[in-house]
């Protein structure tokens, strides 16, 4: 029965505009696009700053930025031109389980 609904589909002139703007649940929402500030490399503003605390900085300023509930985070992409290995530090950093949803700061 599935198989004959998709064949109507596809026969139907004009469905395929009405199936790509219908709404689904796991449709894509971007909520915030957010980057660090250009400086040049190994020379600028920057070249002492670790990749592993920008992206911390990164992060807190989304969080409080986004004013979402880090709960309702599915998905986080982030990207790096400069490191070699910013594939490594970036893979576990933005994870949304690991997103904590409380700070406690301390002296």
């Amino acid at each position: 029965m599935e198989r004959i609904s998709s064949i109507v589909k596809h026969l139907n002139p004009g469905s395929a505009l009405n199936q790509i703007q219908a709404k689904n649940p796991d449709d894509v929402v971007i909520t915030l696009a957010a980057r660090t500030p250009l400086t040049k490399a190994r020379k600028g503003g920057f070249k002492d700053t670790s990749l592993e605390y920008m992206i911390f900085a990164l992060l807190d300023q989304v969080r409080e930025r986004s004013n979402l509930d880090p709960a309702l985070v599915e998905d986080i992409r982030m990207g790096n031109v400069s490191d070699g290995k910013a594939a490594y530090k970036l893979r576990a950093g933005p994870s949304p389980p690991a997103s904590p949803t409380h700070r406690r700061r301390r002296p």
